[in-house]
């Protein structure tokens, strides 16, 4: 604009040097052409509205300029000067606009970095202009003073601001462009930011129900069984044992792993971990495939919570009772991409006096037995663990778990018998009996998980190994009608029970709305069981093996191998179905002392399931769901050992013991 000034200038002032005459001439005869000059050339009005600049309007404006200067006598050289001055003010408010693009690096790429700030400042920090990036890095911008212009200054979030001298840029003057401007991505690590909410306290899923813990003050100082005790569809009585819908043949996981490996450890581990280690417990009344076949009534997972802060926490609990103690011990330990933790929960029980009563009727013989005693018991109950995890990379990630759970319990009762025989009663017997029932538990598992290329497609590889240990006795001081003892019983038994699993998943999507998972897995167990009776004369007498009860070792191998297929459907109209099957077979090989070998035959089995939902308005959805389930002896109903601590309740294992089948049928809204 002002360049098409400055030569409309230079034209005005050749013709006025070249042809001083016809001005001189055009001066005579002003006063008679003026108005026809003057409207021809120097129009006062504009059809342009007022503000608009024109780049012809402002030239007549010039040439009016012009005129008006030698009408009124200005010479040639004053003229000269007087041009040469508004050249000067043109160029002083020249408007130039600036642009560039701002980019950055990324492997073999170079990308935009869209709504990045740039702004040009003076050397005092005032800012002449500024503004943000367009989606293609892209900005340009006005500037009229050009010369006050100091620092160009480049920032947006994740990268290392950018600021340029401008004596140290290439002329502008060019293209008045500033190229391609690479900015570094930021080292610097921003802060967390936590959002937090509240979880609904039940969710639903195709073939599980999530109950959430997390941090329910309801719980405070309670135990998982306390929990459990809360949760729909589940029920645990007054001894400790878990019952799903009535049955009592449930498979227990935490964090996915088997939680104990006889009934009797699972409820004292459960009875170990506190509440406030819960973050959700999974109840899945029908399991896919990809959950073993045990457990006829189902499985529960029981969902540790997880920390990933970085840093060092440290949180203990520490309660003492007249009749008990416990305390509650959780760590956790992060740096980068490794972490630690640990956590456990001890229970100590003393103090704990009790009396039962117990009369039992046999109306075909007409005999009435009644049973009383005074008890006390001690126990020590505890269950740690120690965690490590490592984030090899975003895809791939190892962890490892070492678990140790100890259950030790001793009870004592002075347990006195009365036999009623058709209304006449027999002379009371008496026995005081001291009963050890110690166990401990240890498992090592070490997995890895590895993310592919699309969503929720994962490989996984787990490896387990377990052992329990335990020691159950009993020794019994007999008594007559009096306080004389006659003679002393004793029974040991030793056992222990050792699982070493392997097991692979993959799991792919194959559409949007499909998921496939297929995978194997192998379970390697032995069990092994040694028990004896004793008995002795008087209260003094030598403990000798009873020839009528002979004692023996019972070892019980049992092999199994899995592999799954599940496949998983949903519609545009809202339903989903999960097919899936699963086989396994079984391997036994058991024998007791000397060879005497159990004859067991090996066995197979299919076990299919399938889920189907439909979610309905009003945020209702209504399933159903059937399944095979399989239910195999464990080591406390296959251990021949006879406990005759009270001998109106004898209870013995039978190893010859088959699986049990059970098929399932389950529809709900």
């Amino acid at each position: 604009m002002c360049i098409a000034f400055l030569c409309k200038i230079n034209a005005i002032s050749q013709s006025i040097l070249a042809g001083s005459s016809f001005l001189l001439l055009a001066q005579k005869k002003r006063s008679k052409e003026k108005g026809t000059f003057a409207k021809r050339f120097f129009p006062q009005t504009s059809s342009h509205p007022a503000g608009k600049s024109h780049q012809p309007h402002k030239e007549f404006k010039v040439s009016n300029l012009s005129f008006m200067c030698f009408r009124h006598g200005f010479s040639t050289r004053n003229f000269l000067v007087f041009t040469f001055a508004i050249s000067s003010l043109c160029v002083q408010a020249q408007v130039v606009n600036l642009t560039g693009r701002v980019l950055y690096q990324k492997e073999d790429s170079v990308l935009a970095i869209p709504f990045a700030t740039v702004s040009l400042q003076e050397e005092n920090g005032h800012v002449l202009a500024g503004m943000l990036t367009d989606n293609d890095g892209n900005f340009m911008f006005p500037i009229k003073q050009l010369e006050k212009a100091h620092q160009l200054t480049i920032q947006s979030v994740g990268f290392e601001p950018l600021r340029l001298q401008m004596s140290k840029l290439p002329n502008l003057t060019t293209k008045n462009s500033f190229g391609d401007l690479i900015l570094k991505e930021s080292a610097q690590q921003l802060k967390e930011i936590t959002v937090r909410a509240q979880k609904d306290e039940a969710e639903y899923d195709l073939d599980k129900k999530v109950f959430n813990v997390g941090d329910n003050p309801a719980y405070t100082g309670a135990s998982a069984i306390d929990v459990l005790q809360n949760v729909p569809s589940m029920s645990v009585d007054l001894d400790g044992t878990i019952s799903m819908r009535g049955s009592n043949k449930i498979t227990v996981l935490i964090d996915g792993k088997p939680a104990g490996l006889s009934g009797s450890s699972r409820q004292s581990i459960l009875e170990q971990i506190p509440a406030s280690m819960i973050e959700r417990i999974e109840v899945i009344s029908n399991p896919s495939s990809r959950y073993d076949a045990d457990g006829s009534g189902g499985v529960i997972n029981i969902i540790t919570k997880k920390n990933t802060l970085q840093g060092l926490t440290m949180t203990t609990d520490l309660s003492i009772g007249n009749r008990g103690a416990n305390m509650g011990l959780n760590g956790n330990l992060r740096q980068g991409k490794m972490g630690f933790s640990m956590g456990g929960f001890g229970r100590l029980t003393y103090n704990t006096p009790g009396r039962f009563e117990n009369t039992q009727v046999n109306l075909l013989n007409n005999l009435t037995t009644v049973q009383t005693a005074n008890t006390q018991n001690y126990g020590l109950f505890g269950n740690y663990r120690l965690s490590w995890d490592y984030d090899i990379d975003k895809n791939n990630s190892l962890s490892a778990t070492l678990r140790y759970g100890a259950r030790n319990s001793r009870n004592t009762q002075d347990l006195i018998t009365q036999i009623i025989k058709d209304g006449v009663s027999t002379p009371s017997a008496r026995r005081d009996v001291e009963s050890k029932d110690y166990s401990n538990t240890y498992d090592f598992n070490v997995d890895y998980t590895r993310k592919m290329a699309k969503p929720d497609q994962e490989f996984s590889l787990s490896t387990q190994y377990s052992r329990n240990n335990r020691t159950n006795n009993f020794v019994a001081d007999l008594f007559a009608s009096t306080d004389v003892i006659t003679g002393r019983q004793k029974n040991d038994n030793e056992s222990y029970n050792q699982e070493i699993t392997v097991q692979a998943d993959y799991q792919t999507p194959l559409l949007k709305n499909q998921m496939l998972e297929f995978g194997g897995k192998g379970i390697f167990r032995q069990v092994s069981s040694d028990f004896q009776y004793l008995f002795g004369q008087g209260a003094t007498g030598e403990l000798l093996p009873s020839p009528s009860q002979p004692g023996n070792t019972l070892n019980y191998d049992q092999n199994v191998t899995a592999g799954y297929l599940s496949f998983t459907h949903q519609t545009t109209s809202k339903w989903t179905f999960k097919l899936g099957t699963r086989y396994e077979y079984t391997f036994i090989n058991a024998n007791f002392t000397g060879d005497q070998k159990i004859s067991i035959p090996n066995y197979g089995n299919l076990v299919p399931s399938i889920n189907i939902s439909k979610n309905l308005k009003g945020g209702r959805t209504i399933k159903w769901a059937y399944n095979r389930r399989l239910q195999r002896p464990s080591v406390q109903f296959l251990n021949p050992n006879i406990n005759a601590a009270n001998p109106q309740n004898i209870s013995y294992g039978n190893p010859y013991l088959n699986p049990e089948l059970t098929d399932n049928v389950e529809m709900s809204l």
